[in-house]
This record gives C-alpha cells, sequence and structure tokens, in this order.
C-alpha cells in the first residue's frame, strides 16, 4: 500500500515488473509520474504505461 487508504497499492512482479493502481478519484503522483484516477501504471524494465479503466467493460 502507498497511503493509509489502501485506495494506492503497489505490487512487484520479480525484478523488473511492477504495477501501481490507482483506486482512488484523484490523480496520484508517483516518483514524479502522475497516475490518474481509477488507472494504474505498468513499469517493466523502465518504461511506464497507463492503463485507464474508464472504457472497460464491467
Amino acid at each position: 500500500m502507498l497511503d493509509k487508504e489502501r485506495l494506492i497499492q503497489k505490487t512487484t512482479f520479480g525484478t523488473n515488473l511492477q504495477v501501481i493502481a490507482n483506486f482512488s478519484n484523484k490523480n496520484f503522483e508517483y516518483e514524479k509520474k502522475i497516475i490518474p484516477a481509477n488507472s494504474a501504471m505498468i513499469v517493466q524494465d523502465g518504461k511506464n504505461k497507463i492503463i485507464s479503466t474508464e472504457n472497460l467493460d464491467s
């Protein structure tokens, strides 16, 4: 967890893959990168990709 409300969570897979999920309704800054509300940032081998949940089917 990256916050006390547990709305920002980080999971590490091995040495080269991390997922930082923002379940809150506010943008979150992580290592000088903005993770929009209700999105996740995937970090693999030093490259970042933002995945938004806005257009996903429920």
